[in-house]
């Protein structure tokens, strides 16, 4: 809980998303604010200039496939409201699944049937030597969607 508080540890997420960046290790800072949409004021968030407040994204490509998608490692930096599926519509490279950010872009249609779920797992933290104890990493599972689309496209998070 102190670690969490304390902001001192570190979050790392997987992602799939459609495209691939121009460049594979890179950080996207950016203002967010946010905005109610229609009558259900469902929450959105958007890059603005100059309120907001601040939000910087790490992420390292794991892995591009024919420049059609890529398995990526995002790390939050700040911890914004849906920091990271903007940050990646940002680059042009949506979230597979993100229809919210991505519009259709992120729908991945074609010859292999991914699953249409967003394609974000909060994969591991790593806490710093706390309290004497070492440094820690845990790692969670990935989702059944997530998973599955990794199996029919070759990709093996194991070796990453």
């Amino acid at each position: 809980q102190k670690a969490f508080a304390g902001k001192i540890l570190q979050k790392f997420y997987l992602a799939l998303i459609v495209g691939v960046p121009d460049i594979y290790n890179g950080e996207v800072e950016s203002n967010l604010d946010k905005i109610a949409r229609g009558e259900d004021s469902r929450e959105m968030v958007r890059s603005v200039e100059e309120e907001g407040k601040r939000a910087i994204t790490r992420y390292r490509v794991i892995e591009a496939l024919a420049k059609q998608l890529a398995l990526i490692e995002l790390e939050p930096v700040t911890g914004r409201t849906h920091q990271l599926r903007v940050h990646m519509a940002e680059l042009g490279c949506p979230i597979v699944g993100d229809g919210k950010y991505g519009g259709g872009k992120a729908h991945v249609k074609g010859t292999i049937n991914l699953s249409q779920k967003l394609h974000l797992h909060a994969w591991k933290i790593e806490l710093p030597p706390l309290f004497g104890k070492p440094a820690r990493t845990f790692e969670a599972p990935l989702s059944d969607h997530m998973q599955r689309s990794m199996e029919l496209l070759g990709l093996d998070i194991e070796n990453s």
